[in-house]
C-alpha cells in the first residue's frame, strides 16, 4: 500500500473509533433505565416503585455516566446515600441488579459485587388502645387522607392497595 492508502485507512479507523466512543458515551445509565422501565411497565406490578427508586436514588447520582463506566465505585456512591436505610438500600440494589441483568445477562453486573446487609424485621405493632385512640382521632380530622388511613387500619391492606384503589372497586 502506498502512503495515501495508509493515511485513508488510518483516518477511517480513527473515525470508526470516534463513532464507537460517541455511541458508548450516548448509552448512559439514564437511557438504560428508560429502556428497562419501558420493558417492565405493565409486566411487573412493582414497576412504579422501581421507577421511583431509579428517579430518587440512582439517576441523580450516576444517570449521566455511560453504562460501561459503572463500576463498584459508582455502585457504592449510589448505595452510600442510603446508609441508615437498610430496606431501601436492599431494594435499590435489587432494582439495579435486575436492570443490569436485563441489559447484559451474560456480562459482569457491578451491582452483584456489593454486599448489602439484610434489614431487620419490624417488631413493633400498635396496641389495641393505640389503635382505638388513633381511630377516635381520625374521626375528628377533616383531612382528605383520613378515610384511607382508617381503611388501612381496619382492613390491614397494603398502603398502595388502599391509596391507589379506584372508587369502582368498592361496594
Amino acid at each position: 500500500l502506498d502512503s495515501r492508502d495508509q493515511k485513508r485507512q488510518h483516518a477511517a479507523l480513527e473515525a470508526k473509533q470516534r463513532r464507537t466512543e460517541r455511541q458508548r458515551e450516548a448509552f448512559t445509565v439514564r437511557v438504560l433505565v428508560r429502556n428497562y422501565l419501558d420493558h417492565i411497565s405493565g409486566k411487573l406490578r412493582t414497576w412504579k416503585e422501581t421507577e421511583r427508586i431509579f428517579n430518587l436514588y440512582v439517576l441523580p447520582e450516576i444517570g449521566s455516566l455511560p453504562v460501561s463506566d459503572v463500576d463498584l465505585k459508582a455502585v457504592r456512591k449510589v448505595l452510600g446515600r442510603l446508609d441508615g436505610r437498610p430496606a431501601m438500600k436492599k431494594n435499590t440494589q435489587a432494582a439495579c441488579r435486575s436492570c443490569w441483568g436485563w441489559h447484559d445477562p451474560t456480562g459482569s453486573n457491578p451491582w452483584k459485587a456489593e454486599r448489602v446487609p439484610v434489614p431487620k424485621p419490624r417488631e413493633r405493632t400498635l396496641t389495641q388502645a393505640e389503635l382505638r385512640a388513633l381511630l377516635q382521632r381520625l374521626d375528628t380530622e377533616a383531612d382528605p387522607g383520613r378515610d384511607g388511613v382508617e381503611l388501612l387500619l381496619l382492613t390491614g391492606c397494603r398502603r398502595a392497595e388502599v391509596m391507589e384503589a379506584k372508587r369502582a372497586e368498592f361496594h
